[in-house]
């Protein structure tokens, strides 16, 4: 029983994993959002210089989010399976595993 415990701790550390992931994939996506709505009260050529590194920043909070999503679903997938080999060993846990 213990070791379904820490099994579904360990799930839903990685759950909230997953949650950070997506929000820092709605960050940038909000942020560009914002500037192509404001798009028509500035020329790109005179604001390259603030906008370049605004890029940057935004293309690598994707890539992070992208990887911790990644490494998420692989580690519930993970979990599943160590959840499901327990549940065969235990069938008493069954009943409170789903």
């Amino acid at each position: 029983m213990d070791e379904a415990k820490l099994l579904l701790a360990e799930k839903r550390t990685t759950l909230a994993m997953f949650r950070t992931a997506i929000s820092m994939m709605g960050l940038p996506m909000g942020v560009l959002s914002f500037l192509i709505a404001l798009s028509s009260h500035y020329q790109v050529s005179d604001v390259w210089g603030f906008l370049l590194p605004l890029l940057v920043f935004c293309a690598f909070l994707s890539s992070v989010g992208i990887y911790l999503m990644i490494r998420s679903v692989k580690r519930l997938k993970h979990q599943q399976r160590l959840l499901g080999d327990l549940k065969k060993q235990n069938p008493g846990l069954k009943r409170w595993l789903y």
